[in-house]
């Protein structure tokens, strides 16, 4: 991060992470998503679904941040810093339910194989969103001012 850097020079190229994760997952989960073996064909496609949603909000999340960088003055980000920091924020919690919901199907899908896999594939997603959504919310902070109540 350069200081000379924008919010939203910053916040499109923190999506990177995200983009590179969505299509890793599809590039993977394509080809693993046709196996015989239920737990790993339905772990990859977990990773496609999960994929291309990554993908479309990397890439709508890059492209708003790049038009609204060059309307904004250099250093006025304006409220857009803590409406991200929110979201992240909402996100995080969403990430820890997403774990907790895969374990959950894991633990009780008995000797359902593709439930097993399923359970495994949301644990996956989930555990990587909330280390990646994790260190956006270190980083947004950065950028987010308090607000002077004198």
């Amino acid at each position: 991060m350069s200081e000379r850097d924008t919010f939203f020079q910053w916040q499109a190229r923190a999506l990177g992470g995200l983009m590179g994760w969505g299509a890793a997952n599809v590039v993977v989960g394509t080809p693993l998503a046709r196996s015989t073996e239920q737990v790993t064909r339905q772990i990859a496609r977990q990773a496609v679904a999960w994929g291309l949603i990554d993908l479309l909000i990397a890439v709508l999340g890059r492209r708003g941040a790049r038009r609204q960088g060059r309307t904004a003055r250099f250093g006025d980000a304006g409220p857009a810093p803590t409406r991200l920091r929110r979201i992240i924020a909402v996100n995080v919690v969403l990430d820890i339910g997403y774990v907790l919901g895969g374990a959950w199907l894991v633990r009780t899908a008995g000797r359902r194989a593709d439930r097993r896999g399923v359970g495994l594939g949301i644990m996956l997603q989930g555990a990587f969103l909330g280390c990646y959504d994790g260190l956006l919310l270190r980083g947004v902070a950065r950028w987010v001012h308090p607000v002077s109540t004198d």
